[in-house]
């Protein structure tokens, strides 16, 4: 059985981050890919990890020269 879409609230509280967030994202074309229902937005949980993994900045340590 595939997991069930995600409301707007549910992607929000698991990015932490406000409900209007996700909505200024959609009119940015940012954030997490998503589905219309109807009138609703729905989020695949799936599209939301693999946004959440484009987002990630890797961290390299140098050691200053001498």
């Amino acid at each position: 059985m595939p997991e069930p879409l995600a409301t707007k609230e549910q992607v929000a509280e698991y990015l932490g981050v406000h409900p209007g967030t996700l909505d200024r994202w959609v009119g940015e074309k940012e954030g997490p890919a998503y589905v219309k229902v109807g009138l609703q937005r729905r989020y695949d949980w799936n599209d939301v990890r693999a946004w959440v993994d484009s987002r990630k900045v890797q961290h390299t340590s140098t050691t200053p020269a001498a």
